[in-house]
C-alpha cells in the first residue's frame, strides 16, 4: 500500500493499482511558517522532505498543487520558488526559524504538537487532490486478493466500531495526544469496500504530476495502471 502519486511516479512494470484503503483523506497538508507576518504572495521557498529525493517527495508535489491553485505556475514543471531539500522533518522546522527557507508543507496532525509548543506557526492549509493509500499487486487476477480485500474490509469495520480503542492506541503508541487522535477521527473516512480504484482519481493525479514535471515526457495513462476499476 502507498500514496497514489508514488505508484504513478515509479515505473510499475506489470504491477497494477487494485484498491483503495482510505476513500476521503481529509487531513490537511499544512503550510507552515516561522514568521507569521510573511504574506502568502511573498512566499518564495519550499523545503522538501527528501528521504525520497525531489521531485519524488510529497512535500515537493504538494508545493506544485499549492502553486497551481495560486496561479504561480507560469511554466509547468518549473518550480515557482526555490526548492531546498533538507532530508528530515526536524530540519524543516529548523529551516523556517533560521532563515534557510520561508515555508514548508506538512500534514496537519503530525505538525500540531509543534504549533502547540510555539516552535512553528500554521498560516494556511490545502487538501491533497487524491485519496490516500492505494493497493498495488503484480497480478490483479491473483485469487489471494479477494481474501486480502475481505480482511481489510473487516479491519475497517472493526476500527469504525471501536474508535475509543483506536484513540487509546494512537495516543499511547504514536506521537499524538488523545484529543488530537479524536479530532483526526473526525476528518478521515475509510473506503466502504476497498476493492477497485477510481479512474478519475488516478487521472487527476497524473495531471498533477505532469504539472510538477515529475512524469514529463512519459506516456502515463490511467487505464494502463488500473487492474481493478472501481464502479463510480
Amino acid at each position: 500500500m502507498g500514496l497514489p502519486f508514488a505508484f504513478i511516479d515509479c515505473p510499475m512494470g506489470t504491477n497494477t493499482i487494485n484498491g483503495v484503503a482510505i476513500q476521503d483523506w481529509c487531513l490537511h497538508t499544512g503550510t507552515i511558517i516561522a514568521q507569521i507576518h510573511c504574506p502568502w504572495p511573498g512566499l518564495a521557498r519550499i523545503t522538501c522532505l527528501a528521504l525520497t529525493r525531489p521531485p519524488h517527495s510529497g512535500s515537493y508535489v504538494m508545493g506544485f498543487v499549492l502553486a497551481d491553485t495560486k496561479g504561480w505556475l507560469d511554466t509547468p514543471g518549473t518550480p515557482p520558488f526555490e526548492v531546498v531539500p533538507l532530508q528530515t522533518f526536524d530540519k524543516l522546522r529548523e529551516a523556517v526559524n533560521d532563515g534557510t527557507a520561508h515555508f514548508f508543507m506538512w500534514e496537519y496532525f503530525t505538525s500540531k504538537k509543534y504549533y502547540d509548543d510555539g516552535a512553528i506557526k500554521q498560516i494556511g492549509e490545502i487538501y491533497t487532490p487524491w485519496s490516500s493509500w492505494k493497493i498495488v499487486a503484480a497480478d490483479p487476477e491473483d485469487d489471494r486478493l479477494s481474501g486480502m480485500f475481505e480482511s481489510i474490509d473487516k479491519g475497517v469495520a472493526y476500527f469504525n466500531a471501536h474508535q475509543e480503542e483506536a484513540v487509546e492506541y494512537i495516543s499511547t503508541s504514536l506521537d499524538y495526544s488523545a484529543a488530537d487522535a479524536r479530532a483526526w477521527l473526525g476528518t478521515v473516512k475509510f473506503a466502504e469496500g476497498v476493492r477497485g480504484v477510481s479512474a478519475a482519481t488516478i487521472g487527476n493525479t497524473i495531471e498533477v504530476l505532469r504539472k510538477a514535471g515529475v512524469i514529463e515526457g512519459r506516456d502515463v495513462r490511467a487505464d494502463s495502471m488500473i487492474g481493478v476499476k472501481r464502479l463510480e
